[in-house]
């Protein structure tokens, strides 16, 4: 097999590491379109004949186990439509896999979806070659081909997997699920009645399919695809009961391609405990939660009336509602809880992000600056952007244009201030165990859009948004950058190996919106 990557003949065969240099191995996870394997458009069988989603499953782990994940199609009905998806092991999401912390096991990924493909373990801290970029230890996984990943999940927290490869067409058309990995200490977290993990995504649908998916060609480059019909764990109206005064704690992530979410749930109170990788150092009360896609959040939220909740997504245009929660009478064998506005403080997690902290007001190791080129027709365009303030589209302001604008009309870049090279170019050295501060700023003049800016492998801290310093901190792997912002990190470098990191809007990393750096 030969592919054409930065103008270089690639030859992939099976048993060889497809990417021997740091320049070029982040390419090929992302321009490998399906039309570089084989002549010809997409082959998506139609509905009928397929068998049907379901539901998302748990399988629980322990150290040491094996399981199967297969990649295939299904057909899913969406409104009064069956549509054709991909699905792991039939389901959308995907199973949900329960570990404890520590463990590790043996994912072995069965790929009959048509084309290559690869899983990424989105914020575990695995070994590089088993973190699904292609040309770092493993090659693309042919159709009918599988592949044996050694995972290990030295975090508590909620994390997920997802393609990386063709990421914008696999994972919109439903290859997303959920690591959920468990510790024994609960010391740290306030009493709930029960906890829900819950999955928002949206989908484009257009006359029963999914538009935009044409032999290759990266559609929507511009602004990502945002859905027309939200979903929560796939249900475009999730429904789910409490009682008076319970206290739920919603494990949420953002699966979309591109949309953020401002959800809140009505009649209640929110209190916010952890993210993306763990706990915040303590709870906050909030109004809402935004959520940009591949963040996560843990939301323990109090039912205090009776009726119906809504769990909404407020943009400043338009109310979406998402789902319903029927709250029925209080029970009488309800054990009593703290009271809800007692916020908890984590000491523990305090003293392990304190070293990370000392470099809040130091100079930043490295500046990123976030631009775009547009070329051709719309090489003049100037983007004009919808977002309030806030510096976030939450809305495609140009749906009419936007499947027409490709990854031959934009490229989306990431560039370092200090040298000016950029996406591929950027090969980052870090030293193991030495934390690094990194500036990344979205100017927005020519391009009014936000970033959820994600790197692989690594944790970090949000120390400074607009020069404002945080107060509140929690391990995250990606920090959304608005419009017009900028946000200050500093990298946990403990992991080491190479890595990427990039913008998780998936048609942004699609038209080469990513670098790359090592940890030695």
């Amino acid at each position: 097999m030969k592919l054409l990557v930065n103008n270089n003949i690639l030859r992939i065969r099976p048993g060889s590491c497809a990417m021997p240099l740091p320049r070029v191995f982040l390419a090929i996870s992302v321009f490998l379109t399906p039309a570089a394997f084989a002549a010809g458009a997409r082959k998506i069988p139609p509905p009928s004949g397929l068998p049907t989603a379901v539901a998302s499953e748990i399988i629980r782990v322990k150290d040491g186990d094996s399981i199967d994940l297969t990649e295939g199609f299904v057909r899913d009905k969406i409104g009064k439509r069956w549509i054709t998806r991909l699905a792991y092991n039939g389901m959308i999401p995907g199973p949900m896999i329960v570990a404890p912390k520590g463990a590790k096991i043996k994912l072995k990924l069965i790929n009959k979806t048509g084309e290559p493909t690869s899983l990424h373990s989105h914020g575990l801290r695995v070994d590089d070659k088993n973190d699904g970029v292609v040309g770092i230890g493993q090659e693309p996984i042919l159709d009918g081909a599988s592949h044996v990943y050694d995972l290990k999940f030295p975090d508590a927290g909620l994390f997920w997997y997802h393609p990386h490869m063709s990421d914008e067409y696999g994972q919109e058309m439903g290859l997303q699920g959920n690591y959920w990995v468990v510790d024994s200490d609960l010391s740290q977290l306030p009493k709930v009645d029960r906890e829900e993990v819950l999955v928002i995504d949206d989908l484009l649908v257009e006359d029963g399919k999914l538009p935009g998916f044409k032999e290759g060609t990266l559609s929507y480059a511009l602004m990502g695809r945002y859905g027309s019909i939200n979903l929560v764990n796939n249900k475009a109206a999730w429904t789910t009961k409490a009682r008076q005064d319970d206290v739920i704690r919603f494990w949420l992530t953002n699966t979309a391609n591109a949309r953020p979410f401002k959800l809140r749930f009505t009649g209640t109170q929110m209190k916010l405990v952890g993210a993306d990788g763990g706990l915040y150092t303590k709870d906050s009360l909030v109004d809402e939660i935004v959520l940009a896609p591949s963040e996560r959040a843990v939301v323990d939220v109090l039912f205090k009336e009776k009726g119906v909740s809504r769990l909404e997504n407020i943009g400043p245009k338009v109310k979406q509602i998402l789902g319903r929660v029927t709250v029925g009478a209080k029970s009488r064998l309800a054990s009593p809880h703290p009271p809800f506005n007692s916020l908890m403080e984590r000491p523990a997690i305090m003293a392990e992000i304190k070293p990370l902290l000392a470099l809040r007001d130091a100079k930043p190791d490295y500046t990123m600056k976030i631009d775009a080129t547009l070329r051709g027709q719309h090489a003049d365009h100037v983007m004009s952007g919808s977002m309030g303030s806030d510096g976030i589209e939450w809305e495609d302001p140009m749906p009419g244009m936007s499947e027409d604008m490709t990854d031959k009309d934009v490229s989306w870049r990431v560039i370092d201030a200090d040298t000016g090279k950029e996406n591929m170019d950027i090969n980052w050295i870090f030293t193991r165990n030495k934390p690094v501060k990194i500036r990344i700023v979205n100017d927005g003049k020519h391009h009014p859009m936000q970033h959820p800016m994600h790197f692989h492998g690594q944790r970090f801290v949000v120390l400074s948004r607009n020069d404002k310093p945080e107060s509140n901190w929690v391990y995250k792997d990606t920090v959304l950058v608005p419009a017009g912002q900028s946000v200050e990190v500093v990298l946990d470098n403990q992991n080491p190996g190479r890595w990427m990191g990039h913008c998780h809007i998936s048609e942004h990393l699609g038209t080469g919106m990513m670098f790359g750096f090592e940890v030695r």
